[in-house]
């Protein structure tokens, strides 16, 4: 019985540190790297919707590292407070969030990193390449179900003795040469400029730091129910 007691209050005791501590240790904010699919526009067209342009090479190795890191990582990459690179982004929180800024206003949070040619570098709009092939697969697709309907149709547009009628013009389809090529074009246009967005804020649910947190509370509510279970027993 004695036994029981002495155990009982032990893992009461223990749950309720449990549940303290992580109120004893509050969750704390990271910065946050995420980078976009990439844009088409220019400098100067970047710089009118208030976006700060930076060549790669004038990051500092930190900011060059985490950049590349971010592209590593599926777009986004968190690292803990004090180990950014403040002295490249400007890191906005929820207060200063640039979401409502104006077309010409300063987005703080939102820089373009100009990739140099030919660098050897992650690629910055994984998503935009394959978006721009499935939309080459719907074009030749039409283009083939065109084709065909064409085929099976009576030419009813040509000139006949009874019905002279003239088929209209049509404008000519690109080739597939000429296809390819304006989708390489459009992604070293993509290449150029990669839009990353900086910001300070608590981590995700599925963090580390806020799972040892959630294992805590469970923790420290069974070791509660177990032990007031061994008290109330005879």
């Amino acid at each position: 019985m004695i036994q029981h007691i002495s155990v009982s209050r032990v893992l009461v005791a223990i749950g309720i540190v449990l549940l303290i501590a992580p109120a004893l240790a509050p969750v704390q904010a990271m910065h946050f790297h995420n980078t976009g699919a990439g844009t088409t526009a220019n400098g100067t067209e970047l710089e009118e919707h208030g976006v700060r342009v930076v060549a790669y090479e004038n990051l500092s190795e930190r900011g060059q590292e985490l950049y590349v890191r971010a592209l590593r990582n599926h777009g986004q990459y968190a690292v803990p407070l004090g180990q950014g690179a403040p002295d490249d982004f400007h890191y906005v929180t929820n207060q200063d969030s640039d979401d409502d800024a104006g077309p010409s206003e300063r987005r703080p949070g939102t820089i373009a990193i100009e990739r140099p040619p030919d660098a050897d570098l992650p690629p910055a709009d994984e998503p935009s390449y394959h978006a721009e092939e499935a939309r080459e697969r719907a074009e030749r697709a039409q283009e083939r179900a065109e084709r065909k309907q064409a085929e099976a149709t009576p030419a009813d547009g040509t000139a006949t003795a009874g019905n002279e009628t003239a088929t209209p013009a049509t404008e000519p389809t690109p080739s597939s040469e000429e296809r390819q090529e304006q989708l390489a074009e459009q992604r070293r246009e993509i290449e150029r400029y990669d839009l990353m967005e900086t910001r300070t804020g608590p981590p995700p649910l599925t963090a580390s730091s806020n799972l040892v947190r959630l294992l805590s509370v469970v923790v420290g509510v069974l070791a509660i129910g177990v032990g007031g279970y061994l008290t109330s027993r005879p």
